[in-house]
């Protein structure tokens, strides 16, 4: 077996639910597979950003908007904790 089929091996490997879960139970990366969601607990899942209940709260960022008010937000934030 070659480099590159090798590589692609341990990606189709990484990407099985039952690894994703085994992974995302011992660290807070949640699972980018849906399906690693039947391997873990509930009170885990709850704590993990892609859980289904977590996830329908999930907004995609604005680079927009960030690049437009990264300052103000910035100074904002830093007032706030020297309060």
């Amino acid at each position: 077996m070659g480099r590159a089929a090798s590589r692609r091996k341990f990606i189709r490997f990484c990407l099985q639910p039952e690894q994703q879960a085994l992974y995302s139970n011992h660290v807070a990366n949640a699972p980018t597979n849906t399906k690693a969601f039947d391997f873990i607990s509930p009170g885990r899942a709850t704590r993990l950003a892609t859980s289904p209940t977590n996830i329908a709260h999930i907004h995609p960022r604005d680079d927009f908007w960030w690049s437009e008010n990264r300052k103000a937000v910035a100074e904002r934030f830093a007032k706030w904790l020297l309060s």
